[in-house]
């Protein structure tokens, strides 16, 4: 069929309009956002039939987190969320390996070159025991090395559990575990990003003598490339917390007990203790302990030689809190807890501000960050450092009121920011991140960019008895969803 003039120039006059609009319409494809504005809706990330929780998340370095979850099937994955809120790794994730009940994939997963991550974890292999693996997973999801991951713990006749793994600052990492054999020890090993252990030594390092039942491992990075790791022990009815420094050629600095940081009378568990690595080589313990029948939460700083800085065995903050943490910038410390509120089982959120010299800032009762006639909870919370400024963010659950019908079953999130002085930033009640129906509980938290903190948690919306895990993006002006446009 031929055209005349006039309709050439009207095809002409089409086809040119579609040209210019083009780029317009594939930004506005590429920038579509998965994360929802509302608080009652959020974003979805694993909803199916069993029972998901356990997830821990760190930034991806290019505005979005990687993730690793549980399920009631023992499995732990893997899922990464871009900046857009988009699974990048499927609806249902990678299936890492298979992990006992107890794993709580805390400081689990950590970034190595070019993208990709790191993560262990206690494989559980024949007859119930479980070893540490280790696995390494590019930016697209694939795996680096042998299926099933590389066993780094080599204990064949006893089970290992409790891993750590932080970085190395050379693409490689430090791990931690213990074993549990009749002679117990705490274990460091240092891998380069191929995965191969820079010691020669299979099993790794000792940084603690055997012998003595050992409860729970932190480790951190100690400023100068090694790493110092703390522990709970037990012996002969006493509970111990102690620490050892290791350099990066696998030398342990602080004897082979370690030192000594507290001996209580009461052994707490995974979440009674906390280390953070401080200015000039130092480190700020935070732990709980039971001293002439009464429980408190206590803090040290600690030097480069192993010498503690303040009075023993600690700062008391005379605040009996079951779950805290503790946030360290240069400018302070701080420590968040859930304290008892005024009425009958109603708890506040509150925290202690302190120097770097070790003074309390805020005098003996802290300062709240929410009070009321509900129960506030950071029980199953998280705070991240906000590095602009020194200060943190809090996410915390809100139970309902205690005696209601309501009570514990309808749990909401919300998440507070909090400058370097002490003062909220988001208002006196902070920002409601998940408001949905039934509970959402246990959340944690990732700063994935200048702009962005990514908020994940186990969700009952769909099932009064299984959870599935959601996601919200939040602003640093406390405003939900997606970048606010100029």
């Amino acid at each position: 069929m031929k055209l005349n003039l006039l309709q050439k120039l009207s095809l002409c006059t089409i086809l040119l309009g579609l040209l210019t609009t083009l780029p317009f319409k594939l930004n506005v494809l590429a920038e579509t956002s998965y994360w929802s504005t509302d608080p009652s809706v959020n974003t979805p990330v694993i909803v199916n039939s069993r029972v998901n929780y356990r997830p821990y998340t760190i930034p991806d370095n290019e505005g979005g987190v990687y993730m690793i979850w549980n399920d009631s099937y023992g499995t732990m994955y893997l899922n990464r969320i871009s900046k857009a809120g988009q699974k990048l790794f499927g609806d249902v994730g990678i299936v890492v390996g298979q992990v006992n009940s107890s794993s709580t994939n805390d400081e689990n997963i950590v970034m190595s070159n070019n993208y990709s991550v790191i993560i262990v974890w206690p494989q559980l292999v024949e007859g119930g025991l479980s070893q540490i693996h280790m696995q390494k997973y590019d930016k697209s999801g694939n795996p680096q090395w042998i299926q099933g991951g590389i066993n780094i713990s080599n204990s064949p006749y006893y089970g290992a559990g409790d891993p750590r793994i932080v970085g190395d600052g050379l693409d490689g990492a430090y791990i931690s575990w213990s074993n549990f054999g009749p002679s117990q020890y705490v274990h460091v090993q240092r891998i380069n990003a191929e995965g191969i252990p820079y010691w020669n030594r299979p099993e790794g390092i000792y940084a603690s003598t055997p012998g003595l039942q050992r409860r729970f491992n932190r480790m951190i990075q100690d400023g100068a490339v090694g790493v110092v790791v703390v522990w709970q022990q037990e012996q002969n009815g006493v509970g111990e917390f102690r620490a050892q420094r290791v350099t990066r050629e696998g030398q342990i600095l602080w004897g082979t007990l370690g030192i000594m940081i507290d001996n209580t009378e009461t052994i707490f568990g995974n979440y009674s203790f906390f280390a953070d690595h401080y200015a000039e080589n130092d480190t700020i313990l935070t732990w709980r302990a039971t001293h002439n029948g009464t429980a408190s939460i206590y803090i040290q700083r600690i030097n480069s030689a192993g010498i503690p800085l303040w009075e023993l065995p600690g700062k008391n903050l005379n605040i009996n809190a079951s779950r805290f943490q503790s946030i360290v910038s240069n400018q302070n410390i701080m420590v968040f807890y859930t304290k008892t509120g005024q009425n009958q089982g109603d708890t506040d959120v509150g925290f202690h501000l302190i120097s770097n010299t070790g003074e309390i800032l805020d005098g003996i009762d802290g300062k709240d960050i929410v009070a009321g006639n509900s129960q506030q909870a950071f029980a199953y919370g998280q705070a991240i450092r906000n590095e602009d400024d020194g200060g943190a963010f809090i996410m915390w659950q809100d139970n309902g009121v205690f005696g209601t019908p309501d009570y514990n079953l309808n749990v909401n999130l919300y998440i507070q920011r909090i400058n370097s002085q002490g003062n909220l930033m988001w208002g006196n009640e902070g920002v409601i991140v998940s408001n949905a129906e039934k509970s959402q509980v246990g959340p944690v938290l990732s700063r994935a960019d200048s702009n962005t903190i990514i908020a994940l948690w186990p969700d009952y919306r769909h099932d009064t008895y299984r959870t599935a895990i959601y996601a919200q993006r939040i602003n640093l002006d406390g405003t939900l969803g997606p970048e606010a446009t100029p």
